[in-house]
């Protein structure tokens, strides 16, 4: 879990350093394709729902008929004798069976994923990971990735000139036979 907080975290960061735009840019864009998306995605799903029903409506018509025809041919066959009642049971079993599967069918139709449970591989937890990081970074991001580059270069250049300065220091200090050490009065000798 924290592998996968970590990852999360680069991925925010990486977002944060490569957005193109603000986040609140990013975000109107976002809610704009999302609002079109959600539009067409209605419109498919309420075709896709009269197909469904138009397909469970056939599909019921048609096993009405054969399991009407079964019926009949179970009858006559009862009165043929035991053989040709064997063959029509089994042609009735076989009618009810396609009926089955034309209603599993027709269901299938509609698009509602079932959720399947997965344990993932390394890889897609990066991946996600990454993603959503990536993808938080450039909705929450306060200024365009090349100026905030800009301004951590600037921070990483003023932290490591006072390094050198403070090393030049320490340095000086020691050649002039000063104490180096960080806290206190120097050691006694003597």
């Amino acid at each position: 879990m924290l592998k996968e907080i970590l990852i999360g975290i680069g991925g925010f960061t990486a977002g944060v350093m490569l957005a193109p735009a603000s986040g609140e840019e990013t975000r109107s864009a976002l809610a704009a394709i999302l609002a079109e998306a959600v539009e067409a995605a209605g419109d498919q799903f309420d075709v896709a729902q009269e197909t469904v029903r138009k397909t469970a409506r056939k599909a019921s018509d048609f096993a009405d008929t054969a399991a009407d025809a079964a019926e009949e041919h179970y009858q006559r066959a009862r009165k043929h004798g035991r053989r040709a009642a064997k063959v029509a049971k089994q042609f009735r079993e076989n009618v009810e069976e396609t009926y089955s599967k034309a209603r599993e069918s027709a269901a299938d139709v509609l698009p509602i994923a079932k959720k399947r449970c997965s344990t993932g591989t390394m890889i897609s937890r990066f991946a996600v990971g990454a993603g959503i990081g990536f993808g938080l970074a450039l909705l929450f991001t306060p200024k365009r990735g090349a100026d905030l580059r800009e301004d951590i270069a600037g921070a990483a250049q003023s932290f490591a000139g006072g390094l050198k300065k403070g090393y030049r220091e320490q340095r000086a200090a020691a050649a002039a036979g000063g104490w180096t050490g960080t806290t206190g009065a120097g050691p006694d000798y003597t």
